[in-house]
């Protein structure tokens, strides 16, 4: 609160000696990135199994690249074989072609299981309802291939 009133410089110098001798390692991973507004490198060292914070964080403090955040941990949960989790990182990335991509190869997966042709109208459901609620009226290559 004194550093706060005496300007920015010192409130600047005795966050950052605050930071740097802290022990805590929630304060030193996680909210030093906040603070520093630093949040590709907030994606980059929070663990993955830590990505629910992660992608929290970043949406709820990464005004301009919240979305770039999602979209980044979804490619490295991705590259995990956490597709569910992934998903939802697209999802909130608004990136529907992806999302469209890891369905259908869900949806490729169930059929060789159950054969079920309803799998699609169910697959064809949850990406109008998806659009919908998200207002996303683009087209998308895949999903108009899917449609015809």
């Amino acid at each position: 609160m004194l550093a706060a009133s005496a300007g920015d410089k010192l409130l600047e110098r005795t966050r950052e000696r605050y930071l740097k001798e802290s022990k805590d390692p929630f304060l030193n991973s996680v909210f030093r990135h906040i603070i520093l507004k630093d949040f590709n490198q907030l994606t980059n060292d929070i663990p993955l199994s830590q990505w629910k914070e992660a992608l929290a964080y970043s949406l709820s403090f990464a005004e301009d690249t919240g979305k770039e955040q999602a979209l980044t941990l979804g490619q490295a949960l991705l590259k995990e074989n956490d597709m569910n989790s992934a998903l939802l990182c697209f999802i909130m990335a608004m990136e529907f072609e992806m999302v469209f991509k890891l369905w259908l190869k869900k949806l490729k997966e169930e059929l060789k299981q159950s054969g079920n042709s309803m799998l699609y109208h169910r697959l064809f459901e949850k990406i109008i309802i998806l659009k919908t609620v998200c207002k996303s009226y683009d087209t998308s290559p895949l999903f108009d291939q899917f449609i015809l």
